[in-house]
């Protein structure tokens, strides 16, 4: 009975200790399976936010390469005005994706490592890119720079000088001219000539045969209220009574008249005089109008003629 009391008690307290230890084992199994879960999730956490800070990383780099090659013209534009107007027309037609494509996100710290590096512009493209343009800017700046030279030129090609032979002028008004001329008016010549000119208007009673005559007819003009007389002595009026001498033609013609009406035979005759009168070759170098350049004298002209 003891014995079989002894397997018993030994059998009971086996069978504890074996239900204890597959409790303490079952308790122990979850434990572990939620610490290998909680160390799964922390490693994919690490592992994406690993993966975003690479993402992130080629975002930046990427930016950075495009906000250099957009930086170059502007500086450009800022040295060279000229030079950026025409390089702005062929960069404004690039896109930054042709430049730069974007590279997807590794999912994993795995793929991130074994991920390609982003891709990016070839080396030396944006500087051939560029040196084209301005090359090209400078061949079109250079064509217009050589049709404003050609424009220019015909613009400034000098205008030939112009001539004219002024005058008749007196003596006095040549002078005053003469020292009155502008720096790009020259004097050639200057040409005196002795002219005739009707300087005076006679109204005169016409040669009469005699002396005698012409002294009773100087009584009768008298008697008539007509004083203002005088008798040629000799010359080519010699015996014609002068009745006025007038400086205007108009003035001579009038007296004419009213002396007529008072039944004396009158006529109207002009004075001739020989008088000095000059005349100046002038020189315009800026090749104007040299009428439209000088104050010239009442009845003085400027006749066009070749320059000498």
């Amino acid at each position: 009975t003891e014995a079989t009391e002894a397997t018993e008690a030994t059998e009971a307290t086996e069978a504890t200790e074996a239900t204890e230890a597959a409790e303490a084992a079952e308790a122990t199994e979850p434990a572990e399976g939620s610490e290998l879960a909680e160390a799964s999730e922390l490693a994919e956490a690490s592992e994406l936010a690993e993966a975003s800070e690479l993402a992130e990383a080629a975002e930046v780099a990427k930016i950075s390469e495009v906000s250099e090659v957009d930086d170059a013209p502007k500086a450009e534009e800022e040295a060279q005005p000229a030079k950026t107007a025409a390089v702005a027309e062929v960069a404004g037609t690039e896109s930054v994706s042709d430049r730069a494509p974007s590279v997807p996100a590794p999912s994993t710290a795995a793929d991130a490592a074994t991920a390609p590096p982003a891709a990016g512009p070839e080396p030396g493209d944006d500087a051939q890119r560029h040196a084209a343009s301005y090359e090209s800017a400078d061949v079109d700046l250079s064509a217009n720079a050589s049709e404003a030279d050609d424009d220019s030129q015909v613009a400034l090609r000098p205008t030939p000088p112009a001539c004219a032979r002024v005058g008749p002028l007196t003596p006095e008004q040549a002078d005053r001219l003469v020292s009155a001329l502008p720096v790009y008016i020259t004097l050639l010549s200057d040409v005196a000539e002795e002219v005739r000119l009707v300087d005076a208007y006679f109204v005169m009673v016409p040669p009469l045969g005699s002396r005698g005559e012409g002294l009773r007819m100087l009584e009768a003009l008298e008697q008539a209220g007509i004083t203002d007389t005088w008798l040629f002595p000799r010359g080519q009026y010699r015996n014609g009574i002068s009745l006025g001498l007038f400086s205007r033609e108009g003035s001579a013609v009038r007296w004419q008249r009213e002396v007529i009406e008072r039944g004396f035979d009158a006529q109207v005759v002009e004075r001739i005089a020989t008088s000095e009168r000059r005349r100046l070759l002038l020189k315009n170098v800026a090749g104007g109008d040299i009428a439209l350049s000088l104050p010239l004298p009442e009845g003085v002209t400027a006749e066009r003629l070749s320059c000498p």
